[in-house]
């Protein structure tokens, strides 16, 4: 059996949200974006050219 994913938009899931009584970020069903750090590669450098 293939399993099916839907794809909502932010502003559905926090109508549906509020529908049912929620704060869509509170509840986790949407947060903000986070700021990663920047990765480095395996060795070390931080992919500038110098």
């Amino acid at each position: 059996m293939k399993h099916r994913t839907a794809s909502c938009t932010r502003a559905v899931v926090e109508a549906a949200c509020r529908t049912a009584g929620l704060d869509p970020e509170k509840s986790g069903w949407t947060a903000p974006v986070r700021a990663r750090p920047a990765r480095t590669s395996k060795n070390g450098s931080s992919g500038t050219c110098d």
